[in-house]
């Protein structure tokens, strides 16, 4: 808008004009509208010179030097946030800034700063939140910037904010870290294992000398396979049982431990076992070795006369006379008569337990020389909680025995408490297959199963024992102390 008024010296007229809004610097305002600072018109100008003024209003109040009604002259020209650009042969004032002046509109928004040539509130632009280029963008989250600063929100799936720090936003991802699987600090702790997390704990190794043989998270690496002579080295790999001797695992490799009585390991070979008979080997009479002298034989580990034979037990002869010379292992002369040896088995008289006079009391009964309580099979009992009946059963100091063994429920009763020194591998008579260790094969009738209590229940879909082929079960269980 134009005013104009005022009076010049000597009654000349003179008029002033006021711009509105006010022109900016370097520019003041005539009849046009503003124009730049200068000197006045050269009165010598053509006609044509003096028609470059315009008269100018609404869009486009400005004119400019080249007489075009213009939106702007300069940035003061336009509103808060916006600048002065030419645009062809006019300006036009757009969004945008050279400092925050042009953003504060005279203080009435202190948070609009001018970031990158354009007007942002940094209290809550997430590209620059509190201050230009910086961003409100924590990793794996959402977010939002309030009041200058940045507030993160509910992490992504799969990932957590587990060292609670807004800094780095939802940094662990609860997917894959054993340390904090699923949830922030929920740790994966597997014994003897190496620990992988997908979702949930999982098995990623074991470490050295352990392996998982039973399949069970739970106790992890449970098994030593450089003990355990049942899996040595490898899970399943056992130690075969040598010829007259025991066998363990050490350091992963099978080795023999004990001769069974009357047997040694004469040539050092441990694959076949306890070779030597030092009860009877001449060459090795009662140990490696010792050798009897001409016309002398070996009996029960002593060398002896060919006519002296005591019942479990080594002779010497003396002048040609045979003597009682000691009881071989397990046995004992408890009637004090040589003549018949060493006739007591300690090993299960029960009034002569481990030794001659030690009686076993309260119903207990002797087993491999050990007073123990023992365990009996009954036409019908509870075993485990289900009712186990056999047709037959047959307790001694060897074994307890069930025939035609039959239950009520849907599981055999593969829990029967065996006592200690229950044999756990094949027993001492006949029985080529461990009753714990087979009975998922094909079992025929009248094969024998020694016990054990370490063993995890199966379950059975028949009910029924005692064919002669016995749908993959067994016939008689018998139990061996």
């Amino acid at each position: 808008m134009l005013a104009g008024a005022g009076c010049g010296s000597a009654g000349t007229s003179v008029t002033t004009y006021a711009c509105q809004p006010a022109c900016p610097a370097g520019t003041h305002c005539d009849q046009t509208g503003c124009v730049p600072d200068g000197p006045g018109p050269d009165l010598a100008a053509s006609g044509a010179d003096l028609a470059a003024s315009c008269e100018c209003g609404g869009a486009t109040p400005y004119c400019n030097p080249q007489g075009v009604c213009v939106s702007c002259l300069a940035d003061a020209s336009c509103p808060a946030g916006q600048v002065c650009r030419q645009a062809g042969g006019t300006a036009v004032c757009v969004a945008g800034c050279a400092d925050d002046d042009r953003c504060t509109d005279g203080g009435k928004q202190p948070t609009s700063k001018c970031c990158a040539g354009q007007c942002v509130d940094t209290a809550t632009d997430l590209q620059n939140c509190g201050a230009c280029g910086q961003p409100c963008a924590p990793a794996h989250a959402g977010a939002a910037c309030s009041a200058g600063t940045c507030v993160p929100a509910a992490c992504a799936a799969g990932w957590g904010d587990c060292n609670h720090s807004p800094d780095d936003g939802c940094e662990t991802s609860v997917s894959v870290d054993p340390k904090n699987c699923g949830t922030c600090g929920s740790t994966c702790a597997i014994a003897n294992a190496i620990a992988g997390c997908a979702g949930s704990c999982y098995i990623a190794g074991c470490q050295f000398g352990y392996d998982d043989c039973n399949g069970d998270l739970k106790d992890g690496c449970e098994t030593s396979v450089l003990s355990d002579p049942k899996n040595c080295a490898a899970c399943g790999q056992s130690c075969p049982r040598p010829p007259h001797a025991a066998a363990t695992c050490v350091n992963a490799a099978c080795a023999l431990t004990q001769c069974d009585t009357g047997f040694a390991d004469c040539d050092g070979n441990a694959g076949n076992g306890c070779e030597s008979s030092v009860f009877t080997d001449a060459a090795n009479c009662g140990a490696c070795g010792a050798a009897c002298a001409q016309g002398l034989v070996c009996r029960n580990g002593g060398c002896t006369c060919p006519m002296c034979n005591f019942n479990n037990a080594s002779s010497k002869c003396l002048n040609n006379v045979c003597v009682l010379d000691k009881c071989v292992p397990g046995f004992g002369d408890c009637d004090l008569a040589p003549g018949n040896g060493c006739e007591d088995d300690l090993s299960s008289d029960k009034n002569n337990c481990g030794a001659c006079g030690v009686a076993c009391i309260n119903g207990q009964n002797c087993f491999d020389g050990v007073c123990l309580d023992k365990f009996v099979f009954q036409l019908t009992q509870q075993i485990d909680g289900q009712t186990v009946t056999c047709s037959k059963v047959d307790n001694n100091n060897v074994y307890a025995e069930c025939d035609d063994l039959q239950e009520n429920g849907m599981y055999f009763p593969n829990g029967i408490q065996c006592g200690p020194l229950w044999s756990m591998g094949n027993p001492r008579l006949s029985d080529s297959i461990g009753f714990c260790q087979a009975l998922t094969g094909t079992a025929k009738a009248e094969n024998y199963f020694t016990c054990s209590n370490s063993i995890t229940r199966a379950t059975w879909q028949n009910h029924v024992w005692g064919t002669t082929v016995d749908n993959g079960y067994t016939q008689h269980v018998r139990c061996y102390y």
